[in-house]
């Protein structure tokens, strides 16, 4: 059975080309129950779809950007529910996707290497800040802190008026405070 899916235009995501697909949708006489159709990133619609597809069914879609809109590991999922259902995909905007095994194999590679890419790259950053004496939290200012707790038991102003004053945020002022309490 043929199914068609795609993004709808709204004014909360760029504006998508949908020609292609609907002539497709003609030409291939994809009866109107068969066609899925999103407006937003929730994407219930696909969800739907992938959840009723089965062996020997065939999808057409304007674009891969049309499985996700933000995350690539959707895409993925995706695409390997569809291989473990031998479901066709047919994509207009990316042809050479008619054989998404392939193309999943690649794009899962391509993934993996970004990911280490980029764990390479924080481990690198985080390397040269131990090297810089930069990790962690900024120090804090001692000075501003005792300011902050002797305003605190002047009693003169609230918490919130004292760290506008003095920079020393809220919940620092009160870690301070509990500590005192402890230690006395």
């Amino acid at each position: 059975m043929d199914y068609a899916y795609f993004v709808e235009n709204n004014e909360a995501v760029e504006w998508r080309d949908n020609k292609a697909i609907f002539c497709l949708i003609n030409d291939l006489h994809i009866n109107e129950r068969n066609i899925y159709c999103d407006c937003d990133n929730t994407k219930p619609e696909l969800k739907e779809l992938i959840k009723i597809v089965k062996q020997g069914d065939r999808i057409v879609v304007r674009s891969l950007f049309d499985f996700s809109s933000t995350r690539i590991d959707n895409l993925l999922t995706y695409l390997k529910i569809l291989e473990s259902k031998s479901v066709e995909l047919h994509v207009l905007d990316h042809p050479c996707v008619s054989d998404y095994t392939c193309y999943y194999t690649v794009m899962h590679s391509f993934i993996e290497l970004f990911s280490d890419y980029r764990e390479r790259k924080r481990k690198a950053a985080y390397n040269q800040a131990q090297e810089q004496n930069r990790v962690g939290r900024k120090p804090v200012d001692t000075k501003a802190i005792k300011r902050a707790l002797l305003l605190y038991r002047s009693k003169t102003l609230t918490v919130d008026e004292i760290s506008e004053l003095t920079g020393v945020s809220r919940s620092t002022i009160y870690k301070h405070l509990r500590n005192q309490k402890n230690i006395h």
